[in-house]
């Protein structure tokens, strides 16, 4: 039967996946970036604006798989409302905003990722949400404290 724990740990299998494919992706680009120009017949200056723009987001999608790794694997052991799991989403909120700025910037040069910069931001947005309703479940007192201020 289906229930939570095998839902966490099917994320938990995704995730390992996602990792994988991020080490394969950060290998295969210059190559399916080159197909995708001479399939779309796009600009020959496009391989370098999309390499320019993914290769600096790395980074940023590495620390938020593993921070992602690290929350599901809180969440198998019941952890749910503690302290790491609220710098988790802290940590991947901030990730998505870095990835942001990057794909803001990167869409004066290709609209597509102005697209991917406000999907990206609506992200970071959810998750501080989601992060600031864990802290707040951690710390009570703290919510009445800045209530009042």
């Amino acid at each position: 039967m289906w229930n939570s724990k095998k839902s966490i740990q099917l994320s938990l299998v995704l995730t390992y996946i996602f990792m994988g494919s991020l080490v394969i992706g950060i290998i295969a680009l210059p190559w399916l970036v080159e197909w995708y120009v001479e399939v779309r017949h796009r600009s020959a200056d496009l391989p370098t604006t999309i390499m320019l723009t993914c290769y600096p987001c790395v980074p940023f999608a590495a620390v938020c798989l593993w921070s992602l790794k690290v929350f599901l694997q809180n969440l198998l052991q019941d952890k749910v409302f503690n302290p790491q799991n609220a710098t988790m989403l802290l940590r991947i909120s901030w990730c998505c905003f870095g990835i942001m700025a990057i794909m803001l910037f990167s869409g004066r040069y290709y609209l597509p990722f102005y697209i991917c910069a406000i999907c990206t931001a609506f992200l970071g947005l959810i998750l501080r949400v989601i992060r600031n309703l864990i802290q707040s479940a951690i710390q009570p007192e703290n919510l009445e404290l800045n209530e009042d201020a």
